[in-house]
């Protein structure tokens, strides 16, 4: 985790098993790490001293592109692995 987010978290079961599944099927942890729940992320990032320009764009993005969010299209939660990551890097700019 500390290679892709910059930073380590603890998290619990109803957390991980959609990570790991998304994991599994991709073998991409930065599009699996899309089902880390982003106020969740950006808490741990400002807790840890973390929220860099850096750090805050990349929680922006991961808010963007989270199928956890109500406001996201399911077409865009749908989406291959290698549009997520032009989406995340066009947004994390």
């Amino acid at each position: 985790m500390k290679s892709i987010l910059g930073f380590n978290i603890e998290l619990n079961v109803d957390c991980m098993l959609p990570l790991l599944n998304d994991f599994r099927e991709t073998g991409d942890w930065l599009y699996a790490f899309r089902w880390l729940t982003p106020r969740h992320l950006s808490r741990v990032a400002a807790n840890r001293g973390a929220l860099t320009q850096q750090a805050e764009a990349i929680a922006v993005a991961h808010t963007a592109l989270s199928p956890l969010m109500s406001g996201n299209k399911e077409e865009d939660t749908l989406i291959s692995t290698a549009e997520y990551r032009i989406r995340f890097d066009r947004i994390a700019r």
